[in-house]
Formats: C-alpha cells, structure tokens, sequence
C-alpha cells in the first residue's frame, strides 16, 4: 500500500501535462520495477484538479479466518493526501 501511495504521489506530481494513457504506462513501468501486483493501472482513477492530476485508488484485501468468518481491509489512496 505504501508504495503504491508513494508512486501515484510522485506520477501525479511529474505528470501534470500527462494523458491518461502515459500516466498509466508509467504506473506499469514504475509497478513492474517495485514488484507492485495488487493494483493495476486499470484500477487507477486520474482526473484533474485546475492544472493538477490526481490519480487515486481502492481495493479490498480479504483474509479468510476460519468456517465463513473473515477480515476485510479497505485501502484508498490518493495523490492529493
């Protein structure tokens, strides 16, 4: 999660001319090199605030316990916080 936060936070910040698909290239790129699997540049959501990018995303871990019993983690990130 943290070096997701980290990459959409630095790819936001370098990317203010950016289109949508080269923000996502550098996700898969800078993803590949960080071994990063969990999020896809699919799940991105980029939009623009004024003259910034902000990219953000979410996504549930599920951690079977025991029987039907689980814990469910929600993650959220985005390059504005």
């Amino acid at each position: 999660f943290l070096t997701a936060k980290k990459t959409i936070t630095v790819i936001a910040r370098e990317s203010a001319v950016a289109s949508v698909s080269q923000i996502r290239t550098a996700w898969q790129t800078r993803t590949a090199v960080d071994d990063v699997k969990t999020i896809s540049s699919d799940d991105l959501e980029i939009t623009k605030d004024g003259n910034d990018v902000l990219i953000s995303f979410a996504y549930r871990k599920e951690i079977p316990l025991f029987w039907n019993a689980g814990l469910y983690i929600d993650f959220s990130a985005s390059s504005k916080d």
